[in-house]
């Protein structure tokens, strides 16, 4: 962890605001003091599970919606069934998901 926060640190001489969650390597003594030492580094922690704030989980919601009355034949079936579901998920459905991403983040700040 320490190893990937020094890389970081070498990319961009700016201050560096990292999004992580309170999983154990994140918490453990030597990285929060290396995070102490470097007056650049930001660390903002995630809450324990907040999918608002995830892409990915807004994707995989997206993509459950679609198959949720599904009743494949076979494998080839449902497989065919995730590709299209896949593909309908294109980069304005992204950009969506960036917004509502946001307006959470910015929700969060104020409360």
């Amino acid at each position: 962890m320490i190893e990937f926060l020094r890389q970081l640190l070498h990319q961009t001489r700016r201050p560096l605001f990292v999004l992580w969650d309170g999983v154990q390597p994140h918490r453990a003594v030597p990285v929060q003091r290396f995070i102490a030492q470097h007056r650049r580094l930001h660390v903002c922690r995630l809450p324990a599970y907040c999918p608002d704030l995830n892409p990915n989980e807004w994707f995989w919601s997206s993509l459950k919606r679609q198959l949720a009355n599904l009743s494949p034949a076979d494998a080839n079936d449902l497989r065919r069934a995730i590709r299209n579901g896949v593909a309908c998920i294109r980069a304005k459905s992204w950009k969506k998901a960036r917004r509502v991403v946001a307006k959470v983040e910015f929700q969060m700040a104020e409360a």
